[in-house]
């Protein structure tokens, strides 16, 4: 029996996606998109990052443990190895606001990793910046 390729459903004419670093992407993007009250059906079982930002809950480490608790699971319908790693960030030039790290690894069925590095910043409880550090690192 073959073994089933992951695939995640682009909402634009890409169709299915089947390339591992794109099913990294966009479930990381919708993840960020979406709304936890978008769907009365899947209640529950949305994961929104904005969401998890604007909880009743806005303790930092409440955030950050949220954030590696649902993207892992998340994660976990497409790869077979899933490291999330949130960590706090001091933001010195705007008191209020809460930066996260936000750190993914994941390995695809051939044994291939792919790594996601983002920064959030949520003020206000908004999500208000998602910047890639990859190439640019953190000021």
């Amino acid at each position: 029996m073959p073994i089933p390729i992951p695939t995640i459903p682009s909402l634009s004419d890409d169709d299915w996606i089947t390339d591992p670093i794109n099913i990294l992407d966009r479930a990381v993007a919708y993840a960020f998109a979406s709304n936890a009250s978008q769907s009365i059906y899947f209640k529950d079982n949305i994961t929104s990052v904005s969401d998890i930002f604007a909880g009743e809950t806005k303790e930092a480490n409440y955030i950050v443990n949220t954030l590696e608790e649902k993207l892992s699971a998340l994660l976990s319908r497409y790869f077979d190895k899933i490291l999330v790693s949130a960590t706090l960030k001091d933001d010195k030039k705007h008191p209020g606001t809460i930066m996260v790290q936000l750190f993914v690894q994941v390995t695809d069925l051939s044994g291939r990793d792919y790594k996601l590095n983002t920064l959030l910043k949520n003020k206000d409880s908004k999500l208000s910046i998602i910047t890639d550090i990859n190439n640019y690192g953190i000021n």
